[in-house]
């Protein structure tokens, strides 16, 4: 998300903004060497003016297995690449379950109750699924044909 966006707009979210969301985040990560770990910044980061904060933050902290994903790079390759996307409530959640895949989403948001997300609730479960090696990367089929359903 960009980090100035509606953050308490649509309800509960698991961390106080989405700005702190991405620090303990990387955080967390920088001490997991066995994971690579790509973040996309929010195309409304260029409407804020936000979009070097990021870039200047894992620069800053020295993260070798954290990287941001240049503009150039679609977000439909991104979504095919990944093995993991996490989001507080966006949108892309649904696009990430619309070809198969399990989204991890970290706030209240009206899709969260169809059954395509990991919705966790904590910072607990959060961290812990963040470095699960055996995360469902993939969807049921019924719950993809749910999905589907929904995306259209």
């Amino acid at each position: 998300h960009a980090f100035r966006d509606a953050n308490h707009l649509y309800g509960k979210l698991l961390f106080e903004t989405y700005f702190e969301e991405f620090i303990e985040t990387i955080k967390h990560l920088n001490n997991k060497k066995q994971f690579y770990w790509m973040f996309k910044i929010h195309p409304y980061s260029k409407r804020y003016r936000e979009e070097k904060l990021a870039f200047n933050i894992i620069k800053k902290m020295k993260l070798k297995n954290i990287h941001l994903i240049p503009d150039y790079i679609s977000t439909k390759s991104v979504l095919i690449a990944a093995d993991k996307l996490v989001t507080s409530r966006g949108t892309i959640a649904i696009e990430y379950a619309s070809i198969g895949k399990k989204p991890i989403v970290t706030a209240d948001s009206y899709y969260n109750n169809f059954g395509f997300t990991n919705y966790v609730k904590n910072k607990k479960n959060y961290f812990k699924v963040l470095i699960d090696k055996n995360y469902p990367k993939f969807l049921s089929t019924k719950k993809k044909i749910k999905q589907k359903l929904f995306y259209i």
